[in-house]
């Protein structure tokens, strides 16, 4: 294992000390759509499980159950690149 290479626990544990992340989906008419979401994790030891807190009338939600292949990203800090803010 490289000297770069991050443990899933230590993975989980940095999402976990989150609770915001950006959300991405496909709206129905082929769109693109990204909205900020609050999130909560639950997991045990092997499994990680991300709780996304909204509405069901939400565009996000809509576009979810159009097609629910989505992109989910949490940036944590960390030290590959030292230029970027972690506040």
């Amino acid at each position: 294992m490289s000297k770069n290479t991050k443990t899933f626990e230590y993975v989980k544990e940095q999402i976990s000390n989150q609770t915001f992340g950006i959300l991405s989906s496909v709206t129905s008419n082929g769109r693109s759509h990204s909205t900020g979401v609050l999130y909560g994790v639950s997991g045990l030891k092997d499994v990680l499980s991300l709780y996304i807190l909204t509405n069901r009338s939400y565009k996000k939600v809509k576009n979810i159950f159009f097609n629910p292949y989505v992109s989910f990203v949490n940036a944590f800090p960390h030290h590959f690149f030292r230029f970027v803010s972690s506040s």
